[in-house]
């Protein structure tokens, strides 16, 4: 009885941590800088044609689905607020080695010395 409930437990665990493991690709890195912010995603296993990248009013979206062997699916969401000082014309992404990277570059601001008038 004893073997049998260790078994049982250590394959309840075993399923616990790869169902977590399965489910954990989607893990986000945002690095900002003062020329850009570059956001790096972990989604292993998706062919790049399946996600997308929607702007939508200063909120980028990252989107994904697909179909896994039998039945199942992996889907991914997530969103970032983009900050005014941010190009958003100009957001470039690529995918590779499970890793998308998305580049936004920031607007270029006037910088220098100048006199201001009090009045």
């Amino acid at each position: 009885m004893t073997y049998f409930l260790q078994n049982t437990s250590n394959d309840l665990l075993d399923d616990i941590i790869n169902t977590e493991y399965r489910h954990n690709y989607n893990q986000s890195e945002v690095i900002n800088s003062k020329l850009e912010t570059k956001i790096n995603i972990e989604v292993p296993g998706f062919k790049k044609e399946n996600l997308n990248l929607k702007l939508d009013k200063n909120i980028l979206t990252i989107s994904g689905d697909q179909k896994e062997e039998g039945s199942s699916q992996r889907s991914i969401r997530k969103s970032f607020s983009l900050y005014d000082e941010m190009d958003a014309k100009n957001i470039k992404a690529a995918y590779e080695y499970g890793i998308l990277s998305i580049t936004i570059p920031k607007k270029k601001t006037r910088s220098g010395s100048r006199e201001i008038k009090i009045t």
